[in-house]
């Protein structure tokens, strides 16, 4: 038989199965806290005792499994040794945009008609683009069709990121880049091309975006692409990346040095 209660041993054992599987469709915790407690519970009040107990339903934030916390540590043992001051830190990364980037995801309707819309569904052309960031926001940019080879890496890297970098311990002297295969291709010749303009190289540790803030502006530059993206499309490729790197919250690029760890 169903019951409308629920004893606090078994809201525990409720925290218990969300807490492990969050996952779960409120029927399917339903059923396991009745495989574990032997009583039948309602979808409704489970999902009464998990918003009483401060628990919602929400995004899951997707965190490797390949991530080493060990290797994190190293990475801000050997920053700390060179940091002074963030303005020192720069960032490179790639990110890749196709024509869905400038799809809105929302539209008004009516209540219960929904919200149609007719349009080519194709991705079109996909675009990578490498942009150089720092603690004042975008810096400058380069982009290709498809996606970047080492070479292709490299060949950017000497005109569009080795020009900005300072001397150490001046501003934009310590580039910081994540553990993509085409960064390390070439590593050697790379690390000799940074500190041959006095700069000094790092590497972010395996599978930590958390750490990289060009990874907060990139989501805020494909923000930027869905909302102007309806009259950027008659502007050439470059005026669009370079319109939207521009515009989309250089001026909180501070504040993603803050929220990765950087103060």
């Amino acid at each position: 038989p169903r019951t409308l209660r629920m004893p606090d041993r078994h809201i525990d054992v409720l925290i218990e199965i969300v807490q492990g599987t969050p996952w779960l469709y409120l029927d399917e915790i339903a059923d396991e806290l009745e495989a574990r407690c032997h009583v039948k519970y309602l979808p409704g009040l489970c999902y009464a005792m998990l918003k009483r107990r401060g628990h919602s339903l929400q995004v899951m934030r997707r965190i490797a499994r390949q991530r080493d916390e060990s290797k994190r540590f190293r990475y801000f043992l050997a920053l700390s040794k060179v940091l002074m001051r963030p303005s020192q830190l720069v960032f490179a990364d790639e990110v890749g945009q196709d024509g869905r980037g400038s799809r809105r995801r929302r539209g008004w309707g009516e209540v219960g008609a929904g919200c149609d819309i007719r349009e080519f569904l194709n991705r079109g052309k996909h675009i990578s683009i490498l942009a150089l960031y720092g603690i004042t926001g975008f810096i400058d940019f380069d982009y290709k069709e498809g996606g970047y080879s080492a070479e292709d890496f490299m060949d950017a890297a000497e005109f569009m990121i080795i020009p900005y970098l300072q001397p150490y311990p001046q501003d934009n002297s310590i580039l910081v880049l994540d553990n993509c295969q085409i960064h390390h291709t070439h590593r050697v010749a790379l690390r000799a091309m940074v500190e041959a303009r006095g700069a000094k190289l790092l590497f972010l540790a395996p599978y930590s975006p958390i750490d990289n803030p060009i990874e907060c502006a990139f989501s805020s530059f494909k923000a930027c692409w869905r909302r102007h993206g309806h009259w950027l499309v008659a502007a050439p490729l470059h005026v669009r990346i370079n319109f939207c790197l521009m515009h989309c919250g250089s001026n909180g690029a501070a504040e993603t040095y803050r929220k990765c760890g950087y103060p």
